[in-house]
């Protein structure tokens, strides 16, 4: 089970970075999409892209990558994810963060 939550994050990881999204920006991003669905976990994609989008992220999730997170959120016990740091979010998923 651990091998295979690692690789459907390892997956996540890899989609967003496929949208655009930079490795330095995943860990807030992460925190940010555990929070919405933190608040309502049968929130539709389209209702979670709202909701990225009104808090500034310009990114609209497919059903696969919308998929992946549900996935990983509800496999680490997604409610106590709103509340750790983006840092855990870097530590807890393979992310290769930017450089300074």
């Amino acid at each position: 089970m651990k091998s295979e939550l690692g690789a459907i994050k390892g997956m996540l990881v890899h989609r967003l970075q496929h949208m655009g999204v930079e490795s330095c920006l995943l860990p807030g991003l992460l925190k940010q999409m555990a929070g919405v669905l933190s608040r309502d976990p049968y929130m539709t994609r389209l209702a979670v892209n709202r909701r990225l989008q009104f808090l500034g992220w310009d990114i609209e999730l497919d059903e696969h990558t919308y998929q992946l997170a549900l996935a990983c959120f509800e496999a680490e016990n997604i409610d106590p994810l709103k509340h750790r740091p983006a840092n855990w979010f870097s530590v807890c998923f393979p992310i290769n963060t930017c450089a300074s």
